[in-house]
């Protein structure tokens, strides 16, 4: 249990660490608001919470009792990595 509670604080870390540069590229200029930068942060970001949400009340995708959770986490890991690279791009 302690150890699921360190990976919720560590995860809600990176969404942090990840939220401040991305709102300063959005405050810079409004129009990155309509960048590919900022289509990919929200697709990314949507898809990994619904992924997270939906598939805990569900007992689906990271939740499944199958083989297939691992699968699907590390989907997750994979789509969080390619938001957080795009934020990387813009903080260039």
């Amino acid at each position: 249990m302690l150890m699921n509670y360190i990976d919720k604080v560590a995860a809600y870390a990176v969404i942090y660490q990840g939220w401040k540069p991305y709102y300063k590229y959005i405050k810079s200029d409004s129009k990155n608001v309509y960048s590919v930068v900022s289509a990919i942060n929200v697709t990314t970001f949507v898809t990994v919470i619904w992924l997270y949400v939906y598939g805990y009340y569900a007992n689906k995708y990271s939740f499944d009792q199958t083989g297939m959770a691992n699968v699907y986490h590390v989907g997750m890991h994979a789509l969080s990595s390619i938001g957080h690279h795009a934020i990387i791009g813009t903080c260039q």
